[in-house]
């Protein structure tokens, strides 16, 4: 797995080592403004390999309560940054929608595909409505 993903990085991430990230959702606001300043004017150590960087860097012992700012917060590996935001924004499962089209195909074979939408409408309605005993 670390191979594949490696070859991920290399073919897609690789290029934007160093670069700024413009992140996703609102920005944070702090009154830091000095030290914002001083850490604006301190150059940063070259990192060869942000890839590696990552991997080699010491473990977070919790997982943080809100994955996205703590990504947000990872901009010294700005590649590997990006990387993250593009695989945690991709949803999980699409299970509720598969699963009404699914449960759709029961309504509509080929004895009963002159059903309209609003007959199909309904059967779902009334399907859903006898699982919640109403």
């Amino acid at each position: 797995m670390k191979k594949a993903v490696r070859k991920l990085y290399n073919q897609e991430y690789r290029q934007f080592a160093g670069t700024e990230f413009e992140k996703p959702g609102p920005a944070i606001q702090h009154d830091f403004q000095l030290f914002d300043n001083f850490v604006e004017d301190t150059p940063p150590s070259e990192i060869d390999d942000e890839f590696l960087e990552y991997l080699n860097g010491q473990r977070i012992k919790q997982l943080p309560s809100n994955l996205y700012e703590w990504w947000g917060q990872q901009d010294w590996i700005s590649s590997v940054q990006r990387m993250a935001f593009d695989f945690i924004s991709i949803p999980a499962m699409r299970a509720e929608t598969d699963r009404v089209f699914s449960e759709t195909k029961h309504d509509i074979d080929q004895k009963s595909n002159r059903l309209g939408p609003d007959i199909i409408e309904a059967l779902e309605c009334e399907r859903r409505w006898m699982k919640a005993g109403i």
